[in-house]
């Protein structure tokens, strides 16, 4: 039995089909993901740019790696400390879009701005005086995460669109439905062996030859 799709009449719902929907159906909740986080990070990078500003002094500044098994990654942790009023506060926040950085020279370079002692000035979130930023507004390298999203959506979209026409299709390759045939085929055929052979009823028992006996006995009796 052949399905089709709701919405549109003549596309069959293959096995071939059903999986590629089923990995587009994943691939497109990781661009949500990942699109959602990153505009958050731009809105709130734009709103701290006009959150008030506050001294703070820097109580730690080194760099960490991370990832030393699949690829390495420095961060720079830079905490600081600051006061609002009569309540003190401690963050270390430096960006809300913080890129991940493969090179330490990058993490180096960062962390050495904020040295262990220097006074500092953060914006704070005058809502929530706990939520506070080194770096307002928008960091290097936000045109690229963005030009990401957006082709992420891009390849979203149209491997959506060569899985809903297949005789288009260019980065999608079907295979042939004579494979999936063969594999329904082989998982429902019930196997097969050999039958052992009985042998006791393969044996045909021997006649019993009575003149002959009855020749043997009485030549014994005489």
């Amino acid at each position: 039995m052949i399905c089709y799709s709701s919405g549109e009449v003549g596309v069959p719902l293959t096995a071939d089909t059903k999986g590629r929907m089923l990995g587009l159906f994943i691939l497109g909740i990781i661009v949500v993901c990942i699109g959602t986080n990153i505009a958050s990070g731009i809105t709130r990078s734009l709103v701290s740019e006009r959150w008030p500003r506050a001294s703070a002094q820097v109580v730690a500044s080194a760099v960490y790696q991370d990832g030393r098994d699949v690829a390495p990654r420095w961060e720079p942790v830079v905490e600081y400390r600051y006061q609002i009023g009569n309540r003190t506060f401690t963050s270390r926040r430096i960006r809300f879009l913080m890129s991940p950085m493969y090179q330490p020279q990058e993490a180096n370079g960062i962390a050495e701005g904020y040295s262990l002692g220097s006074v500092v000035q953060v914006a704070y979130n005058p809502a929530n005086p706990s939520e506070s930023v080194l770096e307002p507004g928008l960091p290097p390298g936000t045109l690229k995460q963005v030009l990401l999203v957006l082709f992420l959506l891009a390849l979203t979209s149209y491997i959506y669109y060569e899985i809903r026409h297949p005789e288009r299709r260019i980065l999608l390759r079907s295979l042939p439905d004579s494979i999936f045939e063969s594999r329904e085929r082989t998982s429902t055929s019930t196997p097969r062996f050999s039958k052992r052979p009985d042998f006791a009823s393969s044996v045909t028992p021997r006649a019993t030859d009575t003149s002959e006996g009855s020749a043997i006995a009485s030549s014994m009796e005489e």
